[in-house]
């Protein structure tokens, strides 16, 4: 495709040559600049700029046109990051490094991590996968163990299930891992760990309604009651000996 100079995109344009710069600095309209350091500049761009801007007000439009560029060209840094990042891992740790090894590249990261973020995810008791938290990596503290007494899960929704499932779930299938999630996308993830934030509540809450309902169901027994009603049990006792004995109560 042939180009045309910042001087031919200013007279099409009708302005400066430094605001022709200024657009190719800000990504409203494209261009590649030589070895010379002049720029090589896309004519369809120039024309889609003007044709844009001959409906709406030249300030807005420039400003819109300038956000959505910055906007646009600071994703593609998250992304390029994000993937250097994801590669790295990969190279380095595999494919499912540790949870706390994970934790520990993010966080000291070499990479920009402004727009990184931890997410953590669980298989629930239902075998469905949630993601139950996600944080902004720069916030994050030092130590993962920190972070994950933070994060917790209510099991709310399995109430219903009686210790033994509760119990199964938890030594067979409980699984939680961490993911780091760049320009939209997850770009790491750990390895599973088995202590599902919020589990050890879930199962002490089990066991207190289990227990309330034995509790409920076998009643202990009264003693006072039992001690009001001795003195009749006595007389039915002594009338029983009688008639076992061949003796009247007369008699």
């Amino acid at each position: 495709m042939d180009s045309i100079s910042t001087g031919q995109a200013r007279k099409i344009l009708g302005c400066t040559n430094q605001t022709v710069r200024n657009l190719i600095k800000d990504g409203v309209i494209e261009a590649i600049q030589g070895e010379d350091g002049r720029f090589a500049v896309n004519p369809e761009s120039v024309n889609d700029y003007k044709r844009e801007r001959g409906q709406n007000p030249v300030g807005n439009f420039h400003k819109a046109k300038s956000e959505s560029a910055k906007q646009n060209n600071f994703a593609k840094k998250g992304r390029s990051a994000g993937v250097a990042f994801g590669e790295m891992v990969l190279n380095e740790w595999g494919p499912r490094p540790g949870v706390d090894q994970l934790y520990s590249l993010a966080v000291h990261s070499a990479h920009p991590v402004d727009d990184f973020d931890l997410e953590t995810w669980i298989k629930a008791p239902d075998a469905v996968v949630k993601m139950i938290d996600t944080t902004p990596v720069f916030v994050l503290p030092v130590n993962g163990w920190e972070h994950l007494e933070d994060v917790y899960y209510g099991f709310s929704p399995y109430m219903n299930y009686s210790v033994d499932e509760a119990l199964d779930y938890c030594h067979n299938r409980a699984r939680w891992w961490w993911a780091v999630r760049s320009g939209g996308k997850i770009v790491a993830r750990s390895e599973h760990a088995n202590n599902v934030p919020g589990i050890d509540e879930w199962l002490g809450r089990l066991r207190a309604e289990e227990q309330l309902a034995y509790e409920k169901a076998n009643p202990p027994l009264n003693w006072r009651h039992w001690l009001h009603a001795a003195p009749d049990l006595l007389e039915v006792l002594k009338l029983f000996r009688g008639d076992a004995g061949g003796n009247s109560v007369e008699e």
